[in-house]
């Protein structure tokens, strides 16, 4: 039975409700607070409580991820935005990889981002946003990421193809890069140190919110999009010179 706490002094405006989907910490968190900031109804969904207590938005203790969390908890909270950012990754050479770990990442961040998505789609009123937290790993191959960088772009596959669906219920969805975040999500996966460089989760919240209400692409900095942009002109180039080069 999942468990609700209110915090005492929570916001409560006609501007939007939201639920955070994976909200306990990190880039979900920072999100959460955001929201409440801009005047938001705020509903936060995990499996953990907050790590502080400072907080204005209500919190659902469930597991995302359960066979009808999706219907059940858009149902209940009954949001008009959803972001999903809940996640599990693991850091590892593909060799190691057993199939205990394989099936838990694909649980977590392909079926069980895609049944949010799908209940989303179906459920959340018409004018309603979709905010999906995908990773730059989607786009760059990285060995050591390899399954988790296939779930990310297996679900940013499928919200290409369920795009036209959404928007035939006025409903956007926004793909989110937030890059590398100073939190401990690349430690809990297994490589020994966040990635140099990595930024506040804090300071990319408002930008990320603005994006997903404008239903734009966010990236956390151009650079990003460069990188991405280089990466695929030099698998373009590799193309042309191999197999005959493109048809």
């Amino acid at each position: 039975m999942p468990e609700y706490k209110l915090a005492k002094n929570m916001k409560r405006t006609l501007k939007r409700k939201v639920l955070i989907v994976g909200g306990s910490r990190g880039l979900g968190f920072a999100l959460a607070r955001n929201f409440c900031g801009d005047g938001c109804e705020t509903v936060v969904l995990s499996r953990t409580a907050p790590h502080s207590t400072d907080i204005e938005f209500e919190t659902i203790l469930a597991d995302a991820v359960e066979n009808g969390a999706a219907e059940r908890y858009l149902r209940e909270v009954k949001p008009n935005l959803v972001v999903i950012s809940f996640a599990e990754g693991i850091y590892k050479q593909p060799e190691a990889l057993v199939d205990t770990e394989v099936e838990r990442i694909i649980e977590t961040n392909a079926k069980g981002a895609i049944s949010w998505i799908t209940a989303a789609i179906r459920l959340l009123p018409a004018k309603s946003k979709i905010g999906w937290v995908s990773s730059l790993t989607a786009l760059i191959p990285d060995e050591n990421w390899a399954i988790y960088a296939a779930t990310k772009a297996a679900v940013n596959h499928f919200i290409e193809c369920v795009r036209p669906a959404a928007l035939r219920r006025g409903i956007s969805i926004t793909v989110c890069y937030p890059g590398c975040l100073q939190t401990d999500f690349h430690l809990a996966a297994g490589a020994s140190a966040t990635p140099a460089g990595a930024v506040s989760p804090d300071s990319i919240a408002n930008e990320m919110r603005e994006a997903i209400e404008a239903g734009r692409e966010f990236w956390v900095a151009e650079m990003d999009r460069l990188i991405v942009e280089k990466y695929y002109e030099e698998r373009r180039r590799i193309l042309m010179e191999t197999n005959g080069g493109l048809k």
